[in-house]
């Protein structure tokens, strides 16, 4: 019975020893569960962190897809004013250029214009004095006649 008993004390002193270490296995077990506990949270945490990230990159990639399209709106826009710039400074030097050449050729016949005006005028006086010369020659002829009339008379 002795031996019996020492089998029982050392079954029970195994048995506790099994159950101190149990103890100890669930207490690991229990704070491994509550740290793994503790990392679903954290998990969960940064699943809705990760997704408003995403989120936000998406918004981010369209705001900048957006802005894109609108920089080559823009781009093209410009280009546009710019050409259409341009062509109406080409056309306004074009059409300076022609004013410039329809001034010229007025001018250069208002020119003629007024010389053959002030010829006409010259030639009206040459005529002018013309006539009056040949009336004093007409004159001094006539003058000249009846002087020698005259002397003829006497």
């Amino acid at each position: 019975m002795s031996k019996q008993i020492n089998q029982l004390t050392e079954t029970n002193q195994s048995n506790k020893e099994l159950i101190s270490t149990l103890k100890n296995t669930i207490n690991d077990l229990n704070a491994t569960i509550h740290e793994y506990k503790n990392y679903k949270s954290e998990n969960e945490e940064l699943r809705k962190l990760l997704s408003d990230s995403k989120n936000k990159n998406i918004k981010l990639h369209n705001e900048l897809d957006s802005k894109s399209e609108k920089i080559e709106e823009l781009n093209s826009a410009i280009y546009n004013i710019s050409k259409s710039h341009s062509e109406k400074i080409n056309s306004l030097k074009d059409q300076h250029k022609t004013e410039l050449e329809n001034l010229k050729i007025t001018l250069e016949l208002e020119k003629q214009k007024s010389i053959i005006e002030m010829q006409q005028k010259y030639q009206d006086k040459i005529q002018k004095l013309q006539y009056d010369s040949n009336k004093v020659n007409e004159y001094e002829s006539r003058y000249k006649e009846l002087l020698i009339e005259l002397k003829g008379n006497k």
